[in-house]
């Protein structure tokens, strides 16, 4: 009786068709995993592998074809990771892939391995490579999630990435270079970010921020200045902490902006500058469906508006403008001064202070520049320190 009830439970686990287990036994297997990672302090990657051209295989060559390439491709990947590592079908042409005690950078490099190796299974099952086209995408513990969800959701979340690069077809979460995405990408994207944890939608930002050419202490030492910040303007404690992880995640949007674009040295045209624009308002869009951060949106959509009402998107003027978005957009404006851009060098402290100072009651609120003023006077923190 113990013996058929084994096997009738290991057939519910199982997919018919390739062998390996099912999305069922993944989800629970990637939460035994992930919380065996937290507990002991190990990374834990994901990789998660999208067979691209599977409805030309089925239209091409009759879905028996189609069967064949799935169970090669299932069986490929089963044999190319270690006896500890853990491969499922994920989804009608999705497989899923555990990779204990593995990081993002070693993941991806597996993955790049395995996408070279696609064309055993073309050969195998005796069709064209071209169609057997797969993406890759690659997240991590502790790196891109804190929870096993938010893991998930950052893996399938780079397969939009993967989808943009020119060269490997592999994406990693926290990896934006040479990643180019399309309205219709963005709006999966903002789908499955749904419920991701800060610790996803920080990792976002992060990679934004090194595709614009900010550098992770800049944003950490943003953030703790806006805590000192927020205290001065007499905010609670989960105002403050609102505030910091508003400055963090407040230029999420560039997601959206070409690479080429944000890179660029010279004068951008009129259609350039209109795409640049665009990203508050893509940051709102990505991250409205985020429970954790709803609170922090006007910041995001707002932070480029001015004090005068000439700023964008809505030209909102004075107090009009939510009180953390004034707070955020002297930060991004600080923080952009004291940063190596690809159109000029860093300004130095003084500088960037003295423009401040110029900007006050016209592009920013004076009250505000006048407490920023005597909290950098007084915080032997500087944001962009170690970028002049």
């Amino acid at each position: 009786m113990e013996a058929l009830q084994r096997k009738t439970q290991e057939a519910a686990e199982t997919d018919e068709l390739t062998g390996l287990k099912n999305r069922g036994h993944f989800l629970h297997h990637l939460k035994q995993e992930f919380s065996k990672a937290k507990r002991f302090g190990k990374p834990l990657s994901l990789v998660i592998v999208d067979l691209e051209g599977f409805k030309d295989i089925n239209d091409d060559f009759g879905y028996h074809k189609g069967d064949e390439v799935l169970r090669k491709l299932g069986m490929m990947l089963r044999n190319e990771v270690g006896p500890h590592d853990y491969v499922a079908r994920y989804g009608k042409e999705e497989f899923a892939m555990v990779l204990p005690e593995m990081d993002g950078i070693k993941a991806t490099i597996l993955a790049r391995k395995l996408h070279g190796k696609l064309g055993r299974v073309a050969e195998d099952t005796e069709i064209d490579d071209s169609y057997v086209a797969a993406v890759f995408g690659v997240a991590d513990f502790p790196d891109c999630a804190s929870d096993s969800d938010s893991l998930l959701s950052a893996a399938d979340s780079a397969l939009l990435f993967a989808r943009r690069n020119p060269q490997s077809r592999v994406a990693y979460f926290c990896d934006l270079s040479e990643t180019e995405l399309s309205q219709t990408d963005l709006d999966r994207l903002n789908s499955r970010l749904e419920g991701a944890s800060l610790k996803t939608l920080n990792a976002l930002a992060e990679a934004v921020n090194v595709n614009d050419n900010y550098s992770g202490e800049n944003i950490d030492d943003m953030a703790l200045m806006a805590v000192s910040l927020a205290r001065d303007l007499g905010l609670n404690d989960e105002q403050a902490g609102a505030l910091a992880l508003a400055t963090r995640l407040h230029d999420i949007g560039k997601i959206g902006v070409p690479s080429s674009i944000l890179g660029k040295t010279g004068k951008l045209s009129p259609d350039e500058l209109a795409l640049v624009k665009q990203h508050p308002e893509i940051g709102q869009k990505l991250l409205q469906e985020a429970e954790q951060i709803k609170d922090l949106i006007s910041a995001i959509l707002y932070h480029h508006e001015r004090w005068d009402g000439k700023g964008y998107p809505e030209r909102l003027k004075g107090e009009q403008i939510p009180l953390m978005a004034r707070i955020v957009g002297i930060f991004d404006a600080y923080r952009a001064m004291r940063c190596d851009r690809p159109y000029r060098k860093a300004l130095s402290k003084q500088q960037a202070l003295a423009e401040l100072k110029k900007g006050a009651g016209s592009q920013f609120d004076p009250n505000i520049v006048q407490q920023f003023l005597e909290l950098l006077e007084r915080d032997s923190c500087d944001i962009g320190e170690k970028a002049s």
